[in-house]
């Protein structure tokens, strides 16, 4: 491999100190090339990158003059160690034989994906923890001392894989894993110093990343550390070999059997593909209960560039209860891979056990007392909104572990994009994806969280039909697609029902508007004419409140529903006599069509669920043109209100929807990233939204109130990327629920006790 190892490191650069090495680089001897700022550009260029690794000891600094090599060399799937702080932060320039060191700047990483790189305190950091799933840190571990760290933002995913739905992912072009994370005494994972990235896909296909995001000190290179890097760079060097385990079904019926499917290939640009790499694996089946009830397996698979897919049968006999699967993979050189996966045994007796959340006029109910509810939105910490496609619960169990721990009550997911995916012909649900639902209760019941399950978002899907709230083929099929779900969970009691996550009305291209567009289709068309009728009564009346002509609106058959352009919107539009007056007419005619197919589906759901509630997830503030709780709470049995980052707006969110006739849940309130928070007003219907109070300091301590003041209900966070949603987007969910978890454990004191109806607070014992 001679000149395919180079690290870069120049006694004369930045951080040259704080790299812990010596001016004469004593420790470095094993590299193939030791490169200074003046010929890194050229060696980086002579290497080309796939099979060689750049090792760079200066982070955050580098010469900017050699950025371009280093960006066509990562291009080239070469591989990255980064150590020393936040990668590409701190450009270098030459200046008159002197080193001026540049601002921070995030426009160099940005190229490699990484948005942004934030500090992270250590101060709470007993102790280092190695990953045992790629255990490469296992040697080094010891080497390594507690200090600040970086936090990288990433932002690998730059296109949609559904780009005409809004809430569609992207593709999962980077893998990315803790190797070595800071934990509390207690056990809490506070910080990640050193994480591995792995480009399967996109510019950087091929390419193993390794960022060690703190500096290496003396004692780590006076105990062998140049060893630990050359074995770090070699790592990196040969690239990725993609591993996959999963079953065939996230739960199966009692009697049944497993299929394990094992997927594995060679990922690069210019590999050879017939070049074969001898994997061995060992998997492990076990229940969680019984300890008799295990399954173990050996194979040896050759994996190449090409793709490899195995079934493996599992000769057990499912049971009720949970299941996991542990695969170690063993390659040619030692490296050691272990896949975590699991599934469960159909265990109707767990969900049916307890009683469904209710709620009368001001609270939640549990076991016939208030329930104060502390909630995040959850899609899974691996793949995110394809949970439901490739579903993993043993990563639903571990995430759901440490939320509960955390004094977390209350969960929101659901199906946010993919609708055909899922049914793609009419009344015919995919068997594998309704499994995947009922794993996610069976986890969430067995952490005693309640789940809200959302079913469409921003519009419903229109299958073969025109208008998605309107047409009845349309509305039809979708009673077909929620009772496919809600009909194997008849007895399930920790499950509520969202029918749709911030509405738009009516074109499924035109969400988000300021206020309805329209789909411009007949079911439209009639209802609005029938809508008009019954609201004016004779068309005299509507040519009056419109300011219109006999010949502009001679019936009620001439009116449809206008277009933004058609509105005098700005005080300029006076000059051209726009009719304004329709404008709240066809909003109040969208806000019945919306109560109309609420109302319609609450009841279908209610007659498979009686028990459960139904709500509706209602979008921005209170003021947007959408349908709001101030009209819809008469369709369901609470509402809900998301403020997302308007922080400003909490108390404003919490009091105005107040109906007399049920609470108000509120949530995606921005905290970290972005939050949410759903609590209950007195006199209030249970309304979703976001509520800050003035007087509380901090946003932390905010949203862990809100639950308790007066009649507050229902809190949730909603933690998501600021950029694009990405289904690799996961690290910094984790992150950001890691650090909600922590500050709600902080005051979890506040959710030991019962809130009276007279604000006060009852202690239980």
């Amino acid at each position: 491999m001679s000149g395919r190892l180079i690290v870069f490191y120049d006694p004369s650069f930045p951080a040259a100190e704080a790299a812990g090495l010596p001016v004469s680089s004593a420790g470095l001897d094993m590299f193939d090339a030791v490169c200074s700022a003046e010929n890194l550009a050229a060696t980086l260029a002579a290497a080309g990158g796939q099979g060689a690794s750049f090792v760079n000891l200066h982070a955050p600094y580098f010469p900017k003059s050699a950025w371009r090599a280093i960006l066509d060399f990562l291009r080239n799937g070469g591989g990255l160690v980064s150590v020393g702080g936040a990668p590409f932060k701190r450009p270098v320039r030459m200046e008159d034989g002197v080193w001026v060191i540049e601002h921070e700047q995030t426009a160099y990483h940005q190229q490699l994906h990484i948005h942004e790189a934030l500090p992270v305190d250590s101060g709470r950091v007993d102790d280092l923890k190695v990953s045992q799933d790629i255990p490469l840190m296992q040697s080094s571990c010891e080497r390594f001392t507690v200090q600040n760290t970086w936090n990288l933002v990433p932002h690998v995913t730059k296109s949609s894989d559904l780009p005409h739905q809004m809430g569609s992912a992207g593709p999962m072009d980077t893998r990315i894993y803790p190797l070595l994370k800071g934990c509390t005494a207690k056990g809490r994972e506070v910080t990640a110093p050193v994480v591995l990235w792995e480009n399967v896909g996109g510019p950087f296909l091929g390419g193993r990343w390794l960022f060690v995001n703190q500096p290496l000190t003396a004692e780590f290179w006076e105990q062998a550390g140049g060893e630990e890097v050359r074995r770090w760079a070699d790592f990196t060097a040969k690239g990725i070999t993609e591993l996959w385990i999963k079953p065939n079904y996230a739960a199966y019926e009692s009697g049944e059997r497993a299929i394990l499917t094992f997927q594995a290939q060679r990922i690069g640009r210019n590999l050879t593909v017939h070049e074969p790499q001898s994997w061995t694996l060992r998997i492990s089946v076990k229940h969680d209960q019984d300890e008799a009830s295990e399954w173990n397996h050996s194979v040896t698979v050759d994996v190449t560039g090409q793709f490899h897919v195995q079934r493996i049968p599992v000769e057990l006999d499912i049971k009720p209860g949970s299941y996991r699967v542990v695969c170690e993979a063993e390659g040619p050189d030692g490296e050691i891979r272990r896949l975590r996966q699991g599934f469960w045994g159909a265990d109707h007796e767990l969900l049916q056990a307890g009683t469904p959340v209710t709620c009368d006029r001001d609270y939640f109910i549990k076991d016939g007392r208030p329930l104060p509810v502390v909630g995040m939105t959850y899609m899974t910490s691996d793949v995110a909104r394809k949970f439901l496609f490739l579903p993993n619960t043993d990563v639903w169990d571990r995430d759901m572990a440490q939320m509960r721990n955390a004094g977390i009550n209350w969960i929101r997911t659901g199906i946010w994009t993919a609708y055909r995916n899922i049914m793609q012909v009419d009344g015919h649900a995919s068997e594998e994806v309704l499994r995947s639902i009922d794993a996610f209760l069976l986890t969430a019941k067995k952490h005693d969280l309640q789940v809200t399950f959302t079913f469409f978002s921003f519009t419903p899907e229109t299958w073969e039909g025109q208008n998605p709230y309107l047409d009845p083929r349309s509305v039809e099929a979708q009673k077909r697609f929620i009772r496919s779900i809600i009909a194997r969970h008849q007895g399930t009691k920790n499950v509520d029902w969202d029918l749709i996550n911030e509405p738009s009305m009516f074109d499924p291209p035109q969400i988000f508007s300021d206020g309805p567009r329209s789909a411009k289709d007949p079911f439209e068309q009639q209802a609005y004419i029938d809508w008009l009728k019954k609201r004016h009564g004779s068309i005299e009346h509507l040519q009056e409140r419109w300011n219109m002509t006999s010949a502009q609106l001679p019936a009620f058959e001439s009116a449809v529903p206008p277009g933004p352009e058609a509105i005098n919107f700005d005080v300029q539009d006076m000059h051209q006599g726009k009719k304004g007056g329709q404008w709240l007419d066809y909003v109040l005619f969208s806000m019945d069509m919306h109560n109309r197919w609420t109302k319609e589906l609450y009841d279908d759901i209610k007659t498979v669920c009686p028990d459960h509630m139904v709500t509706v997830g209602q979008d921005e503030g209170l003021g947007a043109q959408r349908p709001s709780p101030f009209f819809y709470a008469e369709a369901v049995d609470y509402t809900t209100v998301h403020s997302w980052w308007f922080n400003d707006y909490l108390i404003w969110d919490a009091s105005l929807p107040r109906r007399r006739i049920s609470p108000t849940s509120f949530r995606r309130q921005a905290s970290c990233t972005w939050r949410r928070r759903m609590a209950g007003q007195n006199g209030v219907k249970p309304n979703c939204g976001t509520c800050w109070s003035a007087n509380m300091h901090t946003p932390s301590q905010r949203v862990v109130q809100e639950p308790f003041i007066g009649s507050g209900t229902r809190t949730s966070i909603w933690i998501m990327p600021m950029n694009r949603i990405s289904a690799l987007s996961e690290p910094m969910e984790q992150r950001s629920r890691k650090r909600m978890c922590r500050m709600i454990l902080a005051h979890s004191w506040k959710a030991s006790g019962t809130c009276l109806r007279d604000g006060s607070w009852r202690k239980q014992r």
